[in-house]
């Protein structure tokens, strides 16, 4: 394929994707919903984006810690207790640290070490 060819359908991908990326962005795009959604939405997509939300997993310890290194290093205004609040409840409820589910089953012994192995 000729060389301008393949740039001009290049142009056309990217201007296709930001033009579908334009029309799914709403409120809250992407984001668990729940109560405190359009609070995290608000605060947190107007400097980064919500992919680095999502990306994290925390208790509420983590997610206080996250707001306060933010707050200190990054221009993070200091949000109302009640706001605060809503905002860390919604982390840490939808981008928790899931429950622990105790041990797993052993493995069958098809899958343990040393199976197949022939022993003389």
């Amino acid at each position: 394929m000729p060389p301008h060819r393949r740039a001009s359908g290049l142009i056309g991908l990217a201007a296709a994707l930001a033009l579908g990326a334009g029309t799914a962005a709403e409120p809250g795009a992407g984001l668990i919903e729940g109560p405190g959604r359009a609070l995290v939405y608000a605060h947190c997509s107007g400097c980064h984006g919500l992919d680095l939300v999502r990306a994290q997993s925390g208790d509420r310890n983590f997610w206080t810690t996250v707001v306060r290194r933010m707050q200190a290093n990054e221009n993070l205004w200091r949000f109302d207790p009640r706001t605060e609040d809503q905002l860390l409840t919604y982390l840490a409820r939808h981008y928790g640290v899931p429950p622990f589910a105790g041990r797993r089953a052993p493995l069958p012994p098809s899958l343990r070490p040393g199976a197949g192995q022939r022993h003389n």
